[in-house]
């Protein structure tokens, strides 16, 4: 399964650190912050960002985002609809040590 453009960046994101600078697959750089809230994030227009899910909440996508799943969301401004970017990864194999 191919990543999308979101998914690709998402990945990058959760690597880095704050103040560096990645890019997506057309060599577009976005350089990593951090929210009030603790989570990085990138702005991926004057319009909106892509943030990583906050593991620090109470929700079904944080426990999700604790046990290793790549989560984050595109945020609007005014953030009126938020966009869930999930990466899939496959599922392992029965005999594999692998847990989420």
């Amino acid at each position: 399964m191919e990543k999308t453009v979101l998914e690709d960046l998402l990945e990058k994101l959760l690597l880095a650190e704050v103040g560096e600078t990645i890019e997506d697959a057309d060599g577009n750089p976005y350089v990593v912050y951090r929210a009030g809230n603790g989570c990085r994030f990138v702005r991926l227009d004057s319009d909106s960002i892509l943030m990583e899910q906050n593991k620090n909440k109470d929700s079904r996508f944080a426990r999700m985002a604790q046990k290793g799943r790549k989560i984050g969301w595109v945020i609007p401004k005014g953030a009126s609809r938020w966009q869930l970017v999930m990466i899939k990864e496959r599922k392992p194999e029965a005999n594999e040590d692998f847990q989420y």
